[in-house]
């Protein structure tokens, strides 16, 4: 499983559109779609950040940061 398809499938996951997720991290509506459909391998680490964050401010559990900076590292 590649960042994308879990990025996706968490998001699917816990009901937040890919419009919701961008306005809360700062990430173009665009990107996240790039991200989702494998249009772009990986973000930057700041691009993450703001992802995180983003999932942060939709109220999702700290256990889903840490399941994705683990999934991070494999793909890394």
């Amino acid at each position: 499983m590649n960042f994308g398809e879990i990025l996706k499938k968490e998001r699917e996951g816990f009901g937040i559109s890919v419009k919701k997720l961008s306005e809360l991290s700062s990430v173009s509506t665009t990107y996240i779609s790039k991200l989702e459909n494998n249009k772009r391998k990986f973000p930057t680490t700041r691009t993450l950040f703001l992802l995180l964050l983003g999932f942060k401010n939709s109220k999702i559990k700290s256990s889903m940061f840490i399941f994705m900076f683990q999934s991070w590292g494999k793909l890394q």
